[in-house]
């Protein structure tokens, strides 16, 4: 492991920043102890930003040694926390019930500000690096929140990067892709209006919970029977409501909720319409309406091909040869970082925190699991990707 020693000898201090902001979660566009913290060390350090972007969201800006080329780079962490309870059992574990750190955000800060405070205090490199803490990534809402209040106006960049722990790839490793690595968003709600009546004379009423269960069952045939299988999607309704609390009662009403993910731009259009039309076409064949809201909550995370050659060699000189997956598979699960790379060219990585051997340690829990915890043995390899990083993207003029 090549990590400079400044770094490493930081590292207990850092643990206490990422434990402090463990224990203080909070979720979308409330993210207030985390801004707060984030401004403090910010101004501690020395380092300019700005607030009010997407609510809660900040950006720092660190001038380089030189700027001979005009470059701007910038790199993202995420702020915001998820509703669960943790059952991790750490002694730093949330203060605040039903809150939790559970997608390791707050390692994500730490990792951005101990790599902050080394690169204001040794700034090797030419161009501007333009740092992003982003409030609301679970809600896959921050990112365009802070893009509409003028992130790339106030500071503009022309690559971007994010990276994000990973329980399935073990500490000590990175792993990344050309091209897609994470899939776009869409949410599904589907209002399905039958006619209401008594359970024991159901011939009178119009159950929409029966045209709801065939929807749900005949929406799957849209991945099995009409999408490529070498073109993955998930559509999936984990969420089916009625009003009434009453056997005895048929409901007026049913309500779907799902969501809908592709790697693919196009497939996810189509998928989206053929979702409309199965819906609209079930519920009139039963005399019934559906009304069909889909709303696109995250876009793809597509690597641009030179970013990303770029954060791989930089993975490989920290972690060495055969420790970075420079093809991996990419992942349905999605991340609004994929809203940044729409308008800037840019990559995306994991950073590996499982614990080898090890299924039961809470750094290898999956993300989102009230069991899980992030890696603090990774936070130097972090805080080093992110300080070579910016060496490397703007480096300095040979002398």
């Amino acid at each position: 492991m090549n990590i400079r020693d400044e770094i490493l000898s930081a590292h207990g201090e850092m643990i206490e920043w990422r434990h402090e902001l463990h224990k203080n979660p909070q979720t979308a566009f409330e993210e207030t102890f985390a801004a707060n913290f984030i401004q403090e060390k910010l101004t501690e350090f020395g380092i300019p930003f700005k607030t009010g972007y997407g609510k809660t969201g900040i950006v720092a800006k660190i001038e380089g040694k030189t700027n001979t080329s005009g470059k701007s780079v910038a790199f993202r962490a995420d702020t915001d926390a998820l509703d669960i309870n943790e059952e991790s059992g750490k002694t730093w574990r949330s203060k605040t019930d039903g809150k939790m750190h559970g997608c390791g955000h707050d390692g994500h800060m730490t990792m951005l500000l101990g790599a902050a405070r080394h690169l204001q205090n040794n700034p090797e490199f030419d161009g501007t690096l333009n740092l992003i803490f982003q409030p609301a990534e679970e809600t896959l809402q921050g990112a365009r929140a802070m893009i509409k209040d003028g992130l790339f106006k106030d500071f503009p960049s022309d690559e971007i990067y994010g990276m994000h722990n990973w329980p399935w790839v073990n500490r000590g490793k990175f792993a990344t892709c050309n091209g897609t690595l994470m899939a776009s968003v869409s949410n599904i709600e589907v209002t399905i209006i039958g006619k209401a009546g008594h359970s024991g004379m159901i011939n009178h009423a119009n159950d929409p919970v029966i045209i709801g269960a065939e929807i749900l069952t005949s929406m799957q045939t849209l991945i099995s029977q009409r999408t490529n299988p070498f073109d993955p999607a998930v559509i999936y309704f984990p969420i089916f409501e009625t009003d009434v609390q009453d056997t005895g009662i048929v409901p007026e009403k049913a309500v779907l909720k799902g969501i809908i993910r592709a790697l693919n731009a196009g497939l996810r259009a189509e998928l989206e319409q053929r979702a409309r039309d199965l819906c609209n076409n079930i519920a009139a064949a039963h005399g019934a309406t559906a009304s069909v809201e889909i709303h696109q909550d995250g876009d793809e995370v597509y690597n641009s091909k030179a970013p990303t050659k770029k954060a791989c060699s930089v993975a490989t000189s920290i972690v060495g040869e055969g420790q970075v997956d420079d093809q991996y598979m990419p992942t349905m699960s999605g991340e609004d970082f994929g809203s940044y790379v729409c308008e800037v060219p840019g990559n995306f990585i994991f950073i590996g925190q499982g614990e080898p051997g090890d299924p039961n340690n809470s750094s290898s829990f999956s993300l989102h699991s009230p069991y899980y915890d992030f890696n603090d043995e990774i936070i130097p390899i972090g805080v080093e990707y992110w300080v070579r990083l910016a060496e490397t993207t703007m480096p300095l003029a040979q002398k």
